[in-house]
C-alpha cells in the first residue's frame, strides 16, 4: 500500500492556482483548492476604522511519501514561500486513503 502526505498551502487568494501549477510541475497529480478569510494579527488591517481580513486560498495536495519533499519545495520557490505575506506550507500525514485516481497522461 502506498504511503501519501497531505500538503496544505495557504496564500492570497489570487495565487491558489499558481500553487496547484507548481505542484504538478513537482510531480503532483492536482490539488483541490478552498477559499476563506485569515484571522491571523499579521493578516487583519484596519480600514476607514473598519477592520479588513483579506481572502485566502488553502490548497490541498495528497502526494506519495516518496514526492513529498520535491513538491513542497516546487511549491516553495514558485511562490517565495518564506517571504512575509506569500502564506505558508504545512504537511499532515495521512492514515488512509480512499477514491483516490491517479490519471496518466
Amino acid at each position: 500500500m502506498k504511503k501519501y502526505q497531505c500538503i496544505i498551502t495557504i496564500t492570497p487568494r489570487s495565487k491558489g492556482g499558481e500553487v496547484v501549477e507548481a505542484s504538478k510541475r513537482s510531480g503532483a497529480q492536482g490539488g483541490t483548492i478552498v477559499y476563506g478569510k485569515g484571522s491571523g494579527a499579521a493578516e487583519t488591517k484596519s480600514f476607514l476604522s473598519g477592520l479588513l481580513e483579506p481572502e485566502k486560498a488553502m490548497v490541498i495536495t495528497l502526494v506519495e511519501l516518496d514526492k513529498l519533499e520535491k513538491v513542497k519545495k516546487g511549491i516553495q520557490d514558485a511562490l517565495h514561500i518564506g517571504e512575509i505575506g506569500k502564506g505558508i506550507i504545512f504537511v499532515l500525514d495521512v492514515e488512509d486513503v480512499v477514491g483516490l485516481t491517479k490519471i496518466d497522461g
